[in-house]
Parts: C-alpha cells; sequence; structure tokens
C-alpha cells in the first residue's frame, strides 16, 4: 500500500505508483461508487424500491455509472452534462490486512453539482425518504430536505467526514432539524451539536461497531458483526441501507441497528462496495 509523504518530503509519482499497484493487483473490480448510490444499491437488493438523482458528465465513466445502478435495480434521474467529466475513485486494498487507500480523480471540467430542480417532482410525491450522502454543500442538502419534508418524506444522512469550515457546521445545524435519521463517522459526529432532535442518532466506529440514541434515550453499544474481512469499502453504505430499512418498517432502534451491523458484516466479506449485492452473492 502506497504510503503517504511526511511533512518537508517529496510527492511521489502518484500516477505511476497507482498504474504499479494496480499491475501487480491479485484483483480488479470495476463498478459505480459514492456512498449515496451504494446504500441505494443495498436497499434495493434488500427489496426496497430506491431511485438516484445525480450529474455526471457526459462520458464513458458516467454512462458506466449509470448502467451500474441500472443492473442493480435501482431507477436513476440522471442529468449528464456536455462537456464535463464524471469523478472517478480508485480504492487500493492491501491483502492480508484489508487496509485501504482512496485516490480521487476530480477533472478539470467535472460534472457539477446536483440541484434541487434536478429532483424530479414526481419522486418527492411517491417517496417516503430522502438519503443524502455529504452536507459539504450543505446549503443544497438542506434545501432538498426541506423540499423533501414539506412533502412528508423522511430524511436520512450518512456523513462521513467532518466538516471543518465553520460556515457548513452552522448548516449542519438547521439540518439536523429536517432529519429522521442521522449517521456519521466517529470523527465527523464531532460536528453535531449536544441535543439536536434528530430521532435516531448513529455514530459508526469501523471494526468496533457502532453507538446509537433515540431522541431522549440513553446512548447504547451496537457490536459488530463477526467477519472475515475482504475489504471493509461500502460498509458503512450497507449500514445505513439496514437503518433505513428498519425505519420504513417501523423498527425498534436497537432492532434496526442489528440489521444494519449484519449487512455491513456482509460488504466486508466481498470484494468492492458492491460488490456483497451482486446477483449470485
Amino acid at each position: 500500500m502506497p504510503a503517504l509523504p511526511g511533512e518537508g518530503e517529496p510527492l511521489p509519482d502518484l500516477a505511476g505508483a497507482l498504474a504499479g499497484a494496480l499491475a501487480g493487483a491479485r484483483a480488479l473490480v470495476r463498478d459505480g461508487g459514492g456512498s449515496a448510490a451504494n446504500t441505494l444499491v443495498a436497499a434495493s437488493r434488500l427489496g426496497l424500491r430506491c431511485a438516484f438523482v445525480g450529474v455526471a458528465g457526459d462520458d464513458a465513466q458516467g454512462e458506466a455509472a449509470e448502467a451500474s445502478l441500472r443492473a442493480a435495480g435501482v431507477s436513476v434521474s440522471v442529468r449528464r452534462v456536455p462537456g464535463r467529466r464524471t469523478k472517478r475513485n480508485t480504492v487500493l486494498v492491501e491483502a492480508g490486512t484489508a487496509r485501504t487507500a482512496f485516490l480521487t480523480e476530480v477533472p478539470g471540467l467535472a460534472a457539477p453539482p446536483v440541484q434541487p430542480e434536478d429532483v424530479p417532482a414526481d419522486l418527492l410525491r411517491s417517496a417516503r425518504v430522502l438519503h443524502l450522502d455529504r452536507v459539504s454543500r450543505t446549503g443544497l442538502a438542506l434545501a432538498l430536505a426541506r423540499a423533501a419534508a414539506g412533502r412528508g418524506l423522511a430524511n436520512t444522512l450518512d456523513l462521513h467526514t467532518f466538516p471543518f469550515r465553520s460556515e457548513a457546521r452552522v448548516r449542519l445545524a438547521s439540518l439536523l432539524p429536517a432529519l429522521a435519521v442521522a449517521q456519521a463517522s466517529e470523527a465527523a459526529s464531532q460536528a453535531f451539536p449536544a441535543g439536536h432532535p434528530v430521532p435516531w442518532t448513529v455514530v459508526t466506529r469501523g471494526a468496533a461497531g457502532a453507538t446509537a440514541r433515540a431522541a431522549g434515550g440513553e446512548p447504547f453499544a451496537v457490536p459488530p458483526e463477526p467477519v472475515a474481512v475482504l475489504d471493509p469499502t461500502g460498509a458503512g453504505d450497507a449500514f445505513a441501507a439496514g437503518l433505513v430499512q428498519g425505519f420504513l418498517a417501523g423498527a425498534r432502534l436497537e432492532d434496526a441497528c442489528r440489521i444494519a451491523a449484519r449487512l455491513g458484516a456482509v460488504a466486508c466479506a466481498a470484494l468492492g462496495a458492491r460488490g456483497a449485492w451482486k446477483p449470485g452473492a
């Protein structure tokens, strides 16, 4: 696995390092990605009807990402922007340890973010949940969540990274009252103000499991499911699918977390964020 340079050390030839890593790889998986999209693929496999709304470049990567979702049974509403390119991630998984490294290629003419008007009105009328996967553009997330809540939808959020900009944290605090379920990594959860009003809050801790709390209740530990980890990529996304399924079914948070932990373990036993949800897997 490539090591990051220390302070004052020269940056490595990342393109060369990636080419070398891929040349020596034991297995290579090409598939769509993105946290919310991965969650929808897992949820679709659970029997939920899912639709993805997004924006992609008018290129082969955008076409492949859309086709991957359709093949997984997810309805797709993607605005393809002529002359723009689709972001691409490469995930390296070290054999034997399952340690991962993420490399992100953001082209100069990348596709723009999704906008509220990209969400078809008929989806807002028929859906029961709007799932969000980031708040890097919290104002946009807030606009979407308010539109969904105004139509009776429940909003769920899976927050992976801590919003470092103070204005983003302020907007996140404004978003929380519109949420029914908030899932966050341990680092990202530090941005949640004390006493926030979200009915279900779950902090994921990787191999250590998770901590959950229903509004007005006491926090409780969610133990991890035993699993031989091949690739942890997408485990949190699968966990989110379990929470959404449990919430829609009217389950208790404790029961929903048990389902979510089981799905996260299943995801870890396959290569790729969606490997566990392929037909025949």
